[in-house]
C-alpha cells in the first residue's frame, strides 16, 4: 500500500510553489531597492563636495534652485558651506531682479519657525535687462536644518527702498530636500565620530 502523503510530497506542492515565487519577488523587490540606494547615494555624492581643511571637514553643498519668484518667474540659487568645527552654515545666494535693489535682509519662513538676517553684499551686475545679485548669510545649523524638514518653506529678501521679493518653492524642492538631509545627516554623523 502507497502512503498518500509520501507521494504527495514527491511532486511540488502549492505551498513548496508559493515559496518558489515569493522568493522570487523578494529578491526583485531587493535588487530595486538595492539600485534606488545605489542611485541615491550616485546624486548625492553629485551634491556636495567633502574637503579636509586644518580646522575640520569643508562641506560644500553645490547650488540648487528650489525657490522661485512668484511675480518675475526669477530663480532664487544657493549653495550652502559648512565647516563641521562651527556651529553655523555659510549661505551664498543669487537672484534676479529687473529693478536695482538694494537687499538688507533674507527671511526664511518654515512651518512655525523664521529666522532672519542681514546680508552681506558679494556682487551686484547688469545682465540683459535684469539685474543679477549675489549674497551671503550666516546661519546657525539647527536652523538650517529645520528649514531643510519644511514642507514649502518661503524665503524673502527685504530692501529698503522697495517691496520685498518673495521666493516659493518649486517641484523639485521635496526630492533635493530628502537629498539635502541625507547630507545633514552624513555632517552630522561625521561630528559624531569626530566628538567621541
Amino acid at each position: 500500500m502507497v502512503n498518500k502523503e509520501a507521494a504527495n510530497n514527491d511532486k511540488p506542492g502549492v505551498f513548496a510553489l508559493g515559496l518558489s515565487v515569493c522568493r522570487h519577488v523578494f529578491a526583485v523587490i531587493f535588487l530595486l531597492l538595492l539600485s534606488t540606494c545605489k542611485s541615491d547615494a550616485q546624486n548625492i555624492a553629485k551634491r556636495f563636495i567633502r574637503v579636509l581643511q586644518p580646522d575640520g571637514n569643508l562641506y560644500f553643498v553645490l547650488p540648487q534652485t528650489n525657490f522661485r519668484s512668484q511675480n518675475a518667474r526669477e530663480n532664487f540659487i544657493m549653495d550652502i558651506a559648512f565647516l563641521d568645527s562651527k556651529d553655523s552654515a555659510t549661505v551664498n545666494f543669487t537672484f534676479f531682479d529687473r529693478d536695482l535693489l538694494i537687499p538688507k535682509t533674507i527671511t526664511m519662513v518654515y512651518d512655525n519657525w523664521q529666522y532672519q538676517t542681514s546680508v552681506k553684499q558679494i556682487y551686484a551686475e547688469p545682465e540683459r535687462r535684469r539685474w543679477q545679485y549675489r549674497y551671503t548669510f550666516d546661519i546657525p545649523f539647527e536652523q538650517l536644518i529645520l528649514f531643510n524638514r519644511a514642507s514649502k518653506p518661503v524665503i524673502t529678501i527685504s530692501t529698503d527702498s522697495s517691496p520685498s521679493i518673495s521666493f516659493h518653492t518649486v517641484r523639485r524642492w521635496k526630492k533635493n530636500q530628502e537629498i539635502n538631509m541625507m547630507i545633514i545627516r552624513i555632517i552630522q554623523t561625521n561630528q559624531t565620530i569626530v566628538n567621541n
